[in-house]
């Protein structure tokens, strides 16, 4: 398959067929026409493309004081584990450091996968360790139950991260949700490192109980795009989400991004009925929106985060947003669908 295109115009066509009988099935709430190039494309994209979703991280805590870590490490037998003990280093990050002093890695002799323990708080209120788990395994979280189980506690889960890989890698796919991804209920601002072909965040991790990165990614000499989903204890609670994490796969994450567009019309009747020139003066180009300030100076590019960030420093930031950002309806639908039927490649 092509990166972005049909290898010929013949399903291009046939799309277009499609959507004029099924019209209700594909409903384009744009200021664009109902079919048109780009979201013909980017659906034949979505509908093509291989999604495979998984679980890239877990963080853990443990509370109970009445627990040693000795008891705890002593559950991890020698003949199935290599454990190395260590100071806290600096491929640990600052917060983390300024908890806690020690850390044990320990490693399964039969998946090679690691388990970083951080214990020894520097205060007494912290958990009494923190465990976490890259690119978790089955075995791994049988073994977290039991532990449970011997030691009668329950971990708390506290930070995870879900995955979704999309291959073959398609540019146009990632400049589209780059351009259209909307987080809901998202307190943050959104920002990109470098340029567009950069990572591209939506929310602060160390802020929000929920936020959203994507990236590259290069998996077994294959690149993907990659968009993260990244939740923190209060989101994790939300979504109902503990060990042995079963409940993952029902996730609604509709609760979480859509697909969006900047509504002119309304954005125009709100400036007018308030009567402010801050946002008054607009450029269109294609379907790119770009909001000038009062020296006519564009101030950022097209992007729903991007603009949704510049409305919240104007005297527009009381402005209800879901009047302001509408659904790209159809393939917004489909998109989710694709997430909804993605692959769950994981030995959970």
């Amino acid at each position: 398959m092509a990166e972005d295109d049909p290898e010929n115009a013949t399903e291009i066509i046939t799309l277009e067929k499609d959507f004029g009988e099924n019209r209700n099935n594909y409903k384009f709430d744009s200021p664009d026409s109902i079919i048109q190039s780009t979201y013909t494309k980017i659906i034949w994209i979505i509908i093509n493309i291989q999604c495979v979703f998984s679980i890239d991280r877990i963080i853990l805590s443990m509370t109970n004081k009445k627990i040693s870590c000795d008891r705890f490490f002593s559950l991890f037998s020698p003949d199935k584990f290599i454990s190395r003990d260590n100071w806290i280093s600096a491929d640990i990050n600052e917060r983390q450091r300024a908890v806690y002093s020690r850390i044990r890695k320990i490693i399964s002799k039969r998946t090679g996968k690691m388990i970083h323990v951080l214990y020894s708080p520097n205060k007494f209120y912290y958990p009494v360790f923190m465990i976490r788990i890259d690119d978790p395994v089955q075995s791994i979280i049988d073994l977290l139950m039991s532990i449970q189980k011997i030691l009668k506690i329950r971990f708390n889960l506290n930070y995870i991260e879900l995955a979704f890989d999309f291959s073959p890698y398609s540019r146009r796919l990632r400049s589209f949700l780059h351009k259209h991804l909307y987080f809901k209920y998202n307190r943050g601002n959104s920002f990109t490192y470098g340029d567009e072909d950069k990572s591209f965040y939506i929310g602060d991790r160390s802020k929000n109980s929920r936020s959203l990165i994507m990236y590259d990614k290069n998996i077994y000499d294959d690149e993907v795009l990659r968009l993260e989903v990244r939740l923190k204890r209060n989101s994790i609670d939300t979504f109902g989400i503990q060990l042995p994490l079963d409940d993952i796969i029902n996730i609604d994450f509709r609760r979480i991004f859509d697909l969006k567009y900047l509504d002119e019309k309304t954005l125009r009747t709100i400036i007018k009925s308030k009567n402010q020139s801050i946002l008054r003066n607009m450029i269109k180009n294609r379907s790119e929106t770009w909001i000038l300030n009062e020296s006519y100076n564009p101030v950022f590019q097209g992007s729903v985060s991007r603009i949704r960030k510049k409305i919240k420093t104007t005297k527009y930031r009381h402005v209800n947003y879901d009047h302001l950002f509408k659904n790209i309806e159809g393939v917004n639908d489909l998109f989710h669908e694709k997430l909804d039927d993605a692959v769950f490649e994981s030995d959970i």
